[in-house]
């Protein structure tokens, strides 16, 4: 796939299009709407809670234990973000992780909403790939922990984004920034959905988690919020959910749909997640950064035309020496008989 611009990300197809009125039912998707061009060939990095202003633990190459603040952790974690292209993927997977084209952030940015956190977030990301340590573009969210009197996090990403939410494409993949989410996020992705239509594959990005621990007391969990949700998304191709706040490491089915929960810089699941998305294909790594560096859990399936009954779909979690915490598979308390739906 040729190189895509950040100016191609941004303007032609961002689709920031703010919607302030909630609707209670998502209208049916077009019988088909664009068709897919085919060449797809996208890879993203993926993180949350990065908690600026917060302290963690953080184990060294030398397998000792060290208190260092967060944004220490981060350093080291953009040093990995910034040369894993051409990493080999596991050998369940094969291949090599390509340039990424961009980094998708699902909130939680800081620890108090402050705006010292804030630019020390700016300062250390950029946005574009050339003002922080960070070499590529930069598409974040933000988390309950950034919902502040102030709202100095807000405000900047309205500034940096235009919106809270906002989508674009890479190719035929159509990724949408959501927000927490809340109801007027709701809104834009029933405004958004529509005219991408049934073919074209969709990943969605947001802070909450849908179900399992820390989900009940947010969104999600209030009122009708999880039916609404799921009626936003019928009939589309969506083919990925990723989400940080429960600060765990590992994926889940819910109505049908792999969510991916992406660990977290404030406590013991420090990885991210090199997403790549091809024709037929989706590939979720998950790229530990503690102690020895290597890959964590990888799961690979097929997509779109080759999505077919029975085809080959890898799970697999590999042994890492030195993290503080294990993957989260299976997910905790996401079991559909014990969960509201």
């Amino acid at each position: 796939m040729r190189p895509i611009s950040r100016v191609a990300l941004l303007l032609p197809a961002f689709s920031l299009v703010a919607a302030f009125a909630c609707a209670c039912r998502a209208a049916d998707p077009p019988a088909s709407g664009p068709a897919r061009k085919g060449h797809l060939d996208a890879t993203f990095l993926v993180t949350a809670d990065l908690h600026f202003g917060a302290r963690t633990i953080l184990t060294t190459t030398q397998k000792e234990d060290a208190s260092v603040t967060c944004e220490d952790a981060q350093k080291l974690m953009i040093a990995q973000m910034n040369a894993i292209e051409g990493q080999p993927y596991p050998r369940e997977v094969g291949g090599k992780a390509s340039k990424a084209l961009g980094l998708l952030i699902a909130g939680d940015l800081t620890d108090d909403g402050d705006p010292d956190e804030w630019q020390s977030f700016v300062a250390l990301y950029g946005l574009s790939g050339k003002e922080g340590l960070l070499k590529m573009p930069v598409f974040e969210t933000l988390g309950n922990h950034d919902r502040q009197p102030g709202a100095a996090v807000s405000k900047g990403i309205i500034q940096r984004h235009q919106a809270e939410h906002y989508s674009w494409d890479a190719g035929d993949l159509h990724i949408v920034c959501l927000g927490e989410p809340n109801d007027d996020d709701l809104a834009f992705l029933l405004k958004d959905l529509p005219a991408v239509g049934r073919q074209r594959p969709v990943v969605i990005y947001f802070h909450y988690s849908v179900v399992g621990p820390y989900s009940d007391d947010y969104w999600f969990g209030k009122a009708d919020h999880r039916d609404r949700f799921a009626a936003a998304l019928r009939g589309y191709n969506v083919v990925a959910l990723f989400h940080g706040h429960f600060h765990g490491s590992g994926c889940y089915k819910w109505r049908g749909y792999d969510v991916y929960d992406v660990g977290a810089v404030k406590h013991g699941s420090k990885d991210f997640i090199v997403l790549h998305v091809t024709d037929d294909r989706l590939t979720v790594a998950a790229w530990n950064y503690e102690g020895k560096p290597g890959w964590w859990w990888a799961h690979s399936k097929p997509i779109n035309d080759a999505a077919r009954p029975g085809a080959a779909e890898t799970l697999k979690v590999y042994p890492h020496p030195g993290a503080h915490a294990r993957p989260c598979i299976p997910h905790p308390l996401t079991d559909s008989t014990r969960l509201p739906r």
